[in-house]
């Protein structure tokens, strides 16, 4: 049995919002470099480089973000960049079936927390594989090739 690898992108929509909000960011940097602050500069810092941060943070996510799956006869690795990997032994699967998923079927899209434990990684709608560990926690990822995915890792489909 052949690896199977998969990588997911976040739509272009958000990729112009990383770009946007990073050009928003670099023009208020610019705006203190070349001393346009005004009278009261340390007080502007103080209240706009927080907010700075975390529109930069944000910006980095938007612009970073990738989703990668790998399923061989080892088992499966699930990568959410720059977050979060999942590393499961063929052992530890209990179950993987494929299901169809809405952008609201697991709360939204991008990484999203499932109660009991595990993951959503999905940035579009389509085909899903529901993964179940043998701790009972779930993972679900986006797929377009699902039949391949559990062809990979050998288990048979739920």
């Amino acid at each position: 049995m052949t690896p199977h690898h998969e990588t997911f992108r976040p739509p272009a929509f958000w990729r112009l919002l990383g770009v946007a909000l990073l050009a928003v960011v670099l023009a208020v940097a610019a705006w203190f470099v070349f001393g346009l602050a005004g009278e009261a500069p340390a007080l502007v810092l103080v209240l706009g480089s927080l907010p700075a941060v975390l529109l930069l943070a944000l910006a980095l996510m938007l612009l970073t973000a990738r989703i990668r799956s790998s399923f061989s006869p080892d088992g499966i690795e699930l990568r959410y960049a720059p977050f979060v990997t999942v590393r499961l032994t063929r052992e530890e699967v209990t179950r993987i079936e494929r299901v169809d998923a809405g952008l609201l079927t697991y709360g939204g899209f991008g990484l999203r927390r499932l109660s009991g434990g595990g993951y959503a990684m999905l940035f579009d709608a389509g085909p899903v594989l529901r993964i179940t560990a043998a701790d009972g926690k779930g993972y679900v990822v986006r797929s377009d090739a699902p039949e391949q995915a559990v062809a990979a890792i050998g288990l048979p489909a739920a």
